[in-house]
């Protein structure tokens, strides 16, 4: 944040010095988490952040008293109980921890010549991240939280559609890849594709009309005020534009990793990266502030999922342009049904209900939600866009 004063930079370090044992106990967790995914045991992997987000609600309500050092504690504990929640997994599946490298392992040497990339695909992403904040800071007061909290609101749709998905299709594609049945890991492949696309096109369609009243009901509250969730809002507007891409990126990114290629991801990640930084120094000067922040972040995300998609066409043929871009077509035309439907419910409603309260809002969005939900419904059916009931259904019959 060089765009800060110094005291905030000092009291940022402060912060991150309590927060440094955060990294050590989520490489662990993640490790666990992984073991797990791969025997396909879902419940206590996804309890995980479940139980580190509970921690921090904790730590806001019971730790007021010391600030923002209370938060940086809670996510300590957090962390701890992230990795706590699924040790006795490991245990039912009969895992048990030995004190040894284990460097005369195949599986060791495998990782060691794979992790690599990988390791550098995760700091580009953590590039990009810090970039923005960087750059906010420069930018009128506020920029850096309207942006970090838009992007916690975009993870919302991120993380439950496109990230769940992946990581339940993952597994499943790795053994059939490692295994040489590229027809079925294809299918697999496609089938998760479609839905995440499908899916995320509707959910960005959707927070385009709705982002006002889902940022003021999420955050409108104490010192976060109207104003605040307004310039959130606005953050959040541009940065849903890039949402199918983001999600894209999840399970596309997998299907390289499930034929053992890390490399490939990386390279257009670095690519996405260095056209993020380019646009962001063009668009923050703009109108746009802050938002032109999130506008290039989304650019650059729909680039990189492009990208790599005509990569993995190529080499695999899994993409298949003659069949997916008719389907995406016809997903697309089911979001904006979506969200007319959405914006339609939404605009009566507004000039009846206060929706700078959190009931108004509330209303406002459950009905958009009911009523959006059900026209989407009707719209895939007759478009033919039939992979989101068949992915709730698969669900439902694994309840």
């Amino acid at each position: 944040v060089p765009g800060w004063p110094p005291a905030d930079q000092a009291h940022t370090a402060d912060l991150v010095r309590i927060m440094l044992v955060c990294p050590a106990l989520f490489a662990v967790s993640t490790l666990a988490t992984s073991a797990l995914n791969g025997l396909d045991r879902f419940l206590l992997a996804a309890a995980a952040p479940l139980m580190y987000n509970l921690a921090l609600c904790a730590g806001a309500i019971f730790l007021r008293p010391l600030g923002a050092e209370g938060l940086a504690i809670s996510a300590v504990a957090g962390a701890l109980l992230h990795l706590l929640v699924q040790l006795p997994g490991l245990a039912r599946v009969g895992m048990r921890y030995t004190a040894t490298l284990g460097l005369d392992l195949s599986g060791t040497r495998e990782v060691a010549r794979l992790m690599g990339p990988r390791v550098l695909g995760l700091g580009v992403y953590q590039i990009n991240q810090l970039v923005t904040i960087a750059l906010a800071s420069f930018l009128g007061q506020g920029s850096v939280a309207y942006l970090s909290y838009a992007w916690l609101v975009l993870m919302v749709p991120l993380g439950i559609i496109a990230m769940s998905i992946s990581t339940a299709t993952f597994p499943s594609l790795a053994r059939e890849a490692a295994a040489g049945n590229l027809d079925q890991a294809r299918q697999t492949f496609q089938f998760g594709f479609r839905v995440i696309c499908a899916l995320n096109l509707a959910a960005a369609a959707l927070l385009l009309v709705l982002a006002r009243p889902a940022v003021g009901l999420l955050l409108e509250r104490g010192e976060f005020g109207p104003d605040a969730a307004t310039a959130t809002a606005f953050a959040l507007m541009w940065y849903v534009l890039g949402l199918p891409g983001h999600g894209a990126i999840e399970i596309v990114s997998r299907a390289f990793y499930a034929m053992r290629d890390t490399a490939t991801p990386v390279r257009v990640a670095a690519g996405a990266v260095a056209l993020n930084i380019v646009l962001s120094l063009i668009l923050m000067r703009t109108s746009l502030g802050f938002g032109g922040l999130a506008l290039a972040n989304a650019a650059a995300a729909l680039t990189e999922a492009t990208t790599l998609s005509i990569l993995l066409q190529r080499r695999l043929g899994w993409i298949e342009p003659g069949a997916f871009l008719p389907f995406l077509g016809r997903a697309a035309l089911a979001a904006v049904a979506l969200a007319a439907a959405a914006l339609l419910v939404m605009a009566p409603l507004s000039t009846r209900m206060d929706i700078d309260h959190w009931t108004g809002q509330a209303t406002s969005l459950a009905s958009a939600l009911v009523v959006g939900g059900l026209v989407y419904v009707l719209a895939n059916r007759a478009l033919g866009v039939l992979e989101p009931a068949r992915a709730v259904a698969l669900l439902l019959r694994r309840a």
